[in-house]
């Protein structure tokens, strides 16, 4: 399967920058790159958000110490 077929797939939008966002992605920053540093063999980026696309129904996933952990949503006391 070609490139554009593996994402063609799902729904994309662009977000204020211009950027892809997959439709149905829990979260999104939206950046600008102020900054690339190169350190060793990588270079790092730094950013400024712009926005912020957040599905707070949604449930996380967090990968820590070799292990993925499912964050369920928050909910709120009324």
């Amino acid at each position: 399967m070609s490139m554009p077929e593996r994402f063609a797939q799902t729904g994309w939008q662009r977000l204020s920058t211009g950027a892809p966002v997959l439709e149905d992605a829990t979260a999104a920053l939206d950046c600008q790159i102020s900054n690339i540093v190169e350190i060793g063999t990588h270079q790092v980026m730094f950013c400024d958000v712009q926005n912020i696309k957040l599905y707070p129904a949604a449930s996380g996933l967090v990968y820590h110490q070799r292990r993925y952990y499912r964050l369920e949503p928050a909910v709120r006391a009324n």
